[in-house]
């Protein structure tokens, strides 16, 4: 799996990519349904044990390739409550358990597909869900990775995302333009300034692992 690479905060990494692609699958509102079912099976145990309820629903229909790599990721830098990359904020599982639920909830109710994405955020752990009329949207929201050559933050090559700001990212620059600004000479004051705006495609080497 590609290394973690500062610059664009937001990715989809593979959890999120086969999660979407389940919700695409004919008999979809079925395989969420069981995918609710066994997460909420581990509630007694404060949902402890998701990483194996993720292999069985989610990448096994998928066919994901390696998912013995992808599991030992997920488990060492997300779910492991003694390390990983935020020990601070462990135990994450139950959120991360409760927050899936009301995406899947929303999405069979209302039959719509799901898109999801891992965000970097300063601080704390969050999952965000938001619904329209096109698809469920789901925001896994996390602090960076400490550690600057940490494994995950992964998107595939057919992902398409797009960071527009005033900054040049890495990624492949698609569009650049410049701005200028001059202070007006009556009236409210207004500050001069030049910059840039770029409009950059967040794309990484697919990965196996």
């Amino acid at each position: 799996m590609g290394g973690f690479v500062p610059g664009p905060h937001i990715s989809k990494g593979p959890l999120c990519y086969y999660l979407d692609q389940l919700s695409h699958f004919k008999d979809a509102p079925r395989r969420l349904g069981a995918l609710r079912k066994a997460v909420m099976a581990l509630e007694k145990k404060g949902f402890e044990g998701l990483v194996p309820v993720f292999r069985k629903h989610i990448f096994e229909p998928c066919k994901t390739p390696n998912t013995d790599a992808i599991c030992k990721y997920l488990e060492a830098n997300w779910f492991d409550d003694t390390g990983g990359w935020w020990p601070h904020l462990q135990p994450i599982e139950p959120a991360f358990a409760l927050g899936l639920v009301k995406t899947i909830d929303v999405a069979v109710e209302q039959v719509l597909p799901i898109d999801s994405y891992w965000l970097i955020i300063d601080e704390g752990f969050e999952m965000t869900v938001s619904e329209s009329a096109q698809q469920v949207t789901l925001l896994i929201m996390t602090p960076q990775p400490p550690n600057p050559h940490a494994h995950g933050v992964w998107a595939p090559e057919d992902s398409k995302i797009w960071v527009v700001k005033d900054a040049r990212l890495g990624g492949t620059l698609e569009q650049e333009n410049t701005w200028q600004r001059k202070g007006r000479k009556t009236g409210r004051k207004r500050s001069a300034g030049q910059g840039r705006v770029v409009s950059v495609r967040v794309q990484r080497p697919h990965s196996n692992a």
